[in-house]
């Protein structure tokens, strides 16, 4: 009689759902249990926080440089295209203007068709004239800028560099001039729309006699890791976080470190539609 009455009177309510992580992060799931909108900012969604259960995100307009390393078929291509993919579907209102450096394994190929890639190559020996082309288009950003202000640069594309191609992580892969021009444009033009992604860096010390680029990368600390953090050698984490994320990683798991810690995250798997 009290289990009657009690469904009688409470049918209607039910028990709030307990957060978790799943184990497949897709489109789907985001719209029906995290409440995700359409894209409208560059400001992108790439996983689910194992912490909070909350959907992180990176924000282009605060982020110039992002590297990836970790061990072969972890997710690290996926996550290329699901940046890719949110970007994109914010492309009208906040237009982005892509470079792809990848390798001859062509993995980034499916996204010439996303509609906001410039160039795409297979030969490393074009990075720098990319650079050179998004260094000059910088220049201009800032001079307009100084003369009319940040509305100025409003609809102005996010420039956006992807580097899928190891050979340039090698000693002689870029050019002292090469490396200058990218540490200029990190120090002097923050504010102006541009983002390096560096993906597919080994997961290995960087030695004293390592390439610039290598260096930099490392000191810059926005590296997602897609490998358990006892044996991340590429660049070092507190003890403490070791401890604290001792379980082996499952396919899709990333952590994201930065100057202010590590995260560890699920990240999105594929996209509501194929780009």
């Amino acid at each position: 009689m009290y289990v009657k009455t009690i469904n009688e009177r409470f049918g209607d309510v039910c028990a709030r759902r307990i957060p978790e992580v799943p184990q497949l992060l897709n489109y789907e799931y985001m719209i029906k249990n995290l409440k995700y909108n359409k894209q409208n900012s560059y400001r992108v969604p790439v996983g689910i926080d194992y912490d909070s259960v909350e959907l992180n995100y990176l924000d282009f307009m605060k982020m110039q440089l992002i590297s990836i390393t970790g061990r072969d078929g972890s997710g690290k291509t996926n996550l290329v295209k699901v940046i890719f993919h949110y970007l994109r579907q914010g492309m009208f209102d906040f237009p982005v203007k892509a470079y792809i450096v990848d390798d001859y394994q062509k993995r980034l190929s499916s996204l010439k068709a996303s509609g906001i890639v410039e160039k795409y190559t297979v030969d490393y020996n074009e990075f720098e004239p990319i650079l050179e082309e998004i260094n000059a288009e910088l220049k201009e950003r800032l001079e307009l800028l100084m003369d009319s202000g940040m509305e100025a640069l409003q609809n102005k594309p996010l420039l956006f560099a992807v580097i899928k191609n190891s050979n340039l992580y090698s000693a002689n892969g870029i050019s002292k001039n090469a490396i200058d021009m990218l540490k200029d444009i990190l120090k002097n033009y923050r504010q102006l729309k541009v983002c390096f992604l560096f993906s597919d860096v080994e997961n290995a010390p960087v030695a004293y006699g390592a390439s610039e680029l290598l260096k930099l990368l490392k000191d810059s600390k926005n590296t997602f890791v897609f490998e358990d953090l006892s044996n991340l050698k590429f660049t070092e984490v507190a003890i403490n976080y070791i401890r604290q994320y001792r379980k082996e990683i499952e396919l899709g798991d990333s952590y994201f470190i930065t100057e202010k810690g590590v995260q560890k995250q699920k990240i999105i798997y594929g996209t509501d539609e194929e780009i």
